[in-house]
């Protein structure tokens, strides 16, 4: 079994958290993530945000787990 490569920022100052494999293209494994992808994409398109702009979740969001 071969997995995607992996590569977590601190986006505040761009340092490495975590990484394994970064230079490994992978694709997104679920419809959730498909979903989220293309809404990010078409904001992104029409201007409504960019790559580098920063999103806040709630305390209780964060940890909500997986499924």
């Amino acid at each position: 079994m071969t997995f995607d490569g992996t590569l977590c920022l601190d986006a505040a100052t761009g340092e490495v958290l975590s990484q394994n494999r970064p230079d490994v293209a992978g694709h997104p494994a679920s419809v959730t993530k498909l979903m989220t992808m293309l809404l990010v994409l078409e904001d992104i398109q029409a201007g409504k945000t960019t790559l580098a702009t920063q999103v806040q979740v709630t305390k209780a969001a964060a940890g909500v787990g997986g499924s």
